[in-house]
């Protein structure tokens, strides 16, 4: 539990902030998201939250872990290009938008994803491993996913 300093936005070089697990709820602090040369964010086991994705401003990420918090609403990271690991399993995300073409892994499990996933992420992930369970979705041409070695479809209900 605690807080994360504001003087945490002066460390502009910083490239990896490890803040897992340590008990941190609300909001995540914008003094985060003005870190703009960080490559990886892992957040994980913490209690953050917002209603908005609040990463596109983190634009040379290239590992993103913030699995088991209670983000929700759009996840949305079509402005991470150099983004290659997103673990985004076990929040309350409801839809996922286009996912950037360099992406190798993908884990959305145990979310509250109900739209259909786009075709732009069928097209354009590259993923070696993509992981979305627990989901109702409608999801058409699955082998469009053509460069995924592993699709893990756990717990869903979906229309092919």
């Amino acid at each position: 539990t605690g807080t994360i300093p504001e003087s945490i936005k002066d460390n502009s070089c910083l490239q990896k902030l490890q803040l897992s697990s340590n008990r941190f709820e609300g909001n995540l602090p914008s003094t985060i998201t003005s870190l703009s040369n960080l490559r990886f964010l892992l957040i994980s086991n913490n209690k953050f939250s917002s209603p908005n994705f609040p990463f596109s401003s983190l634009r040379k990420l290239e590992k993103l872990n913030i699995d088991h918090n209670l983000f929700s609403g759009h996840l949305d990271v079509s402005d991470l290009e150099f983004l290659l690991e997103l673990k985004a399993n076990h929040n309350r995300f409801s839809s996922i938008s286009h996912l950037p073409t360099n992406l190798k892994y993908l884990n959305c499990n145990q979310n509250r994803i109900t739209e259909k996933i786009p075709k732009s992420m069928r097209h354009t992930c590259n993923c070696v491993k993509c992981e979305i369970a627990y989901i109702s979705n409608s999801i058409h041409l699955l082998n469009s996913f053509s460069l995924v070695f592993i699709i893990s479809l756990i717990f869903t209900s979906l229309f092919f």
